[in-house]
């Protein structure tokens, strides 16, 4: 569709703080002599066309392009506010560039086409710094049937930044809590934040071998009500296929008769880990319970109920739970890293470098004590040793991403120019890495802007998007982009 062919209408338009009457529209060879002039009042010139553009398909009932054209009309004169506004503020402003002029004579020609409306998206979001015009432009393309995974991952970051603009304090979408990230980030919350992808992965309960071969072969040492024995037979099926109600009742149906204590105690710890891999943390902590009843003096039993407690935030007693796997089991360095973290996540930082240092002691070969230890060390402010431990772990277990990650957070919060290099030379081992992606994305995206690479730390925050578009780094990345368009 051509603006050429539309008729000249008269209707009154408001933007901004002014009002404009609107007698005739104006050809694109005519507007386009407007942006080369740079003139002021581009934008609602810009408006006027597409609301003559509007009154046609209301006098043809043309919902669909009504609904569409609103958006549009509704996103220019959003530009023409900010203008006005950062004028005032000494801020950046929306420049019509060429490339901005292109994207609107397209819109004129195909408004109802998803492709251009995500363009013309993009362009709000990282040219003109307009997250919800971006927002808009993204839904009304994919209620017009955009493609899905071109458009939610857009929609959900712009939703992101919307809510960064509502709130002083920055505070995230999802959550509502403040994020520490976004105005002042350092290694010790983008360690923090990223925490189920690093210092937390391997933080998985323990399970006895032997006591597994005794739990499949069910041979209870005493002759048992066949009631019994379909009991135990049928619940360790349900774990298995992950009916965790159902395996609940029948272990408690089953520790009604005299099975052997080690028995209930590997098929309660055995529901207890598969209730953890589905995350379903109240039912794992039940479940350890149940084992620890049956086994109050197995090491792997306080640990296990440990960790249970750590992941319903019960961290008094996930503390105590530990220091007493700690006593009866000290070399086993898994209770050590476990109880490191729980330090580390409650900012005791000093007691978490102490417990990781224990685990190196017991087992120094073991990588995640390092890695781990290099958190600790790197939130006391001990850079060059959190650098050494990063290292020492790459150096026991090869190509190791979470500890490149990390070295790379820790070079970042150096923040001087050969350090930045390094940080974006770690990420270039686990670039590939699927568990990370988003992270190392958004990483790249702000070591990028601190060396105001602009276009190299759009296209990086681009992919941490499609990754995951809840990355609790976004927001983060979002204000060293802002603050290195605004130093450009």
């Amino acid at each position: 569709m051509s603006l050429t062919s539309i008729p000249g209408k008269s209707r009154t338009m408001t933007m901004g703080s002014g009002t404009t009457k609107i007698t005739e529209r104006m050809t694109w060879k005519q507007l386009q002599q407007c942006v080369r002039d740079n003139r002021e009042d581009f934008s609602k010139l810009l408006a006027q066309n597409f609301l003559l553009l509007h009154q046609q398909a209301k006098e043809k009932k043309d919902t669909t392009s009504i609904q569409t054209l609103d958006v549009i009309i509704a996103g220019i004169a959003e530009v023409s506010r900010a203008i006005e506004e950062r004028k005032e503020e000494g801020d950046f402003l929306p420049v019509f560039s060429s490339a901005a002029f292109s994207i609107f004579s397209r819109l004129a020609e195909s408004y109802n086409n998803p492709a251009v409306l995500k363009q013309a998206g993009l362009h709000y979001m990282s040219e003109w710094r307009l997250p919800g015009a971006a927002l808009q432009h993204f839904q009304r393309a994919l209620s017009l049937g955009g493609t899905e995974n071109a458009l939610r991952s857009l929609i959900e970051v712009a939703f992101i930044a919307v809510q960064r603009k509502k709130s002083p304090k920055r505070e995230t979408a999802d959550t509502g809590v403040t994020s520490p990230l976004a105005s002042n980030p350092n290694v010790t919350q983008i360690i923090r934040e990223t925490d189920k992808a690093l210092i937390t992965k391997t933080r998985r309960p323990s399970f006895n071998a032997s006591q597994m071969a005794r739990t499949m072969k069910l041979k209870p040492g005493v002759a048992l009500p066949d009631v019994a024995k379909e009991a135990l037979k049928a619940a360790a099926k349900e774990i298995i296929n992950g009916n965790v109600a159902h395996a609940h009742e029948l272990l408690l149906k089953a520790g009604k008769y005299p099975v052997k204590k080690e028995i209930l105690c590997a098929m309660w710890s055995n529901l207890g880990r598969t209730c953890y891999q589905s995350n379903r943390y109240v039912e794992m902590e039940d479940a350890y319970t149940q084992a620890y009843v049956n086994d109050p003096t197995g090491g792997d039993t306080y640990f296990n109920l440990a960790l249970a407690k750590s992941l319903n935030q019960k961290l008094t007693e996930a503390e105590a739970l530990y220091q007493l796997a700690a006593k009866m089991d000290p070399s086993n360095p898994k209770v050590w890293c476990n109880l490191g973290v729980l330090y580390f996540q409650n900012d005791r930082f000093a007691e978490a470098e102490h417990v990781f240092r224990s685990a190196i002691k017991y087992r120094p070969d073991y990588a995640r004590a390092w890695d781990n230890l290099a958190s600790a060390l790197s939130a006391q402010g001990k850079t060059e040793e959190a650098i050494v431990a990063c290292q020492k772990a790459i150096e026991i277990r090869p190509g190791y991403p979470e500890a490149y990650f990390k070295l790379s957070a820790i070079y970042f919060g150096k923040g001087d120019p050969a350090s930045l290099t390094e940080a974006a030379s770690a990420l270039g081992y686990v670039v590939n890495y699927a568990p990370l992606a988003a992270s190392v994305n958004a990483m790249l995206s702000m070591i990028h802007s601190r060396m105001e690479q602009i276009d190299s730390a759009k296209a990086s925050l681009q992919r941490a998007v499609e990754s995951d578009p809840k990355c609790v780094l976004l927001p983060t990345v979002w204000n060293e982009l802002e603050t290195a368009i605004r130093g450009t």
